[in-house]
């Protein structure tokens, strides 16, 4: 198949988001619990959305292009392979550059982390993705199977389920760092392929969504209320955007 430069480049900006979420989370997070002013807050809180609405993008793009199709038990295996070898190789060969580097003593623990990250989850998303990519073939088999209208009653259960429940630190179907957080982008991403999805002003939206999430972040955050800040900023709000801004991508011709 033909690549789309439209989600060629949408792939691109969930991965910046991704990292520029990680960049200024670890290396900012100090700063949020001693700003002294609402604005600082909010200008700290404004990355905080960006992390989960760059996941919810990427496994949307792959719901878009793998969900209508019969995915075969034979190539969901070799895709996986290729990733869990890739991993491995990574996980590996960055553990022994950093004890090389002196930045870490070496430990049996830590050697036997790198060499099975999967069992040992140090890398959530790639582990969540794996099991994906191995109940695809499945997945995709009940979706053909479904209406429109209960395709749609699925999505709304397994969101509810996956991105609100999550984001009010209930875990039992999910937590916002594991297989369960990335089934609802999937099932959108498919539902939008199949149907698609009109959305009039769909910018507006966006801005009005993310402008409110980051303030009420920020007011939690200034009044001393941070366990609350979950609900605004790893949970179905930005899926909300994922969502807007996919469809936005996705109508571009």
């Amino acid at each position: 198949m033909k690549r789309d430069s439209r989600f060629e480049l949408l792939r691109i900006l969930s991965m910046f988001l991704i990292i520029l979420f990680h960049f200024e989370y670890f290396g900012e997070s100090w700063r949020i619990a001693k700003a002294n002013s609402l604005l600082n807050q909010i200008i700290l809180s404004s990355y905080l959305p960006f992390g989960k609405i760059g996941v919810y993008l990427f496994i949307m793009i792959t719901g878009y292009f793998v969900g209508i199709k019969r995915y075969r038990i034979k190539k969901s295996l070799s895709k996986t392979f290729i990733i869990w070898s890739e991993t491995l190789f990574y996980s590996v060969t960055l553990f022994l550059v950093i004890v090389l580097l002196g930045l870490m003593k070496f430990s049996l623990k830590n050697f036997i982390a790198a060499c099975l990250p999967f069992i040992t989850n140090q890398y959530w998303f790639v582990s969540a993705y794996i099991m994906l990519l191995v109940l695809i073939p499945f997945i995709n088999l009940s979706i053909e199977r479904l209406t429109k209208k209960q395709f749609m009653y699925l999505i709304i259960i397994i969101s509810f389920f996956g991105s609100f429940l999550t984001s009010i630190n209930n875990s039992t179907f999910s937590s916002e760092i594991s297989f369960g957080y990335i089934i609802p982008p999937y099932l959108i991403g498919t539902f939008i392929r199949k149907y698609g999805i009109q959305v009039r002003y769909i910018k507006l939206k966006i801005v009005i969504l993310y402008l409110l999430i980051v303030v009420l972040s920020a007011l939690i955050s200034f009044f001393g209320y941070e366990k609350y800040q979950n609900f605004f900023n790893f949970g179905v709000f930005e899926l909300l955007i994922a969502t807007l801004i996919f469809v936005g991508w996705w109508i571009i011709e």
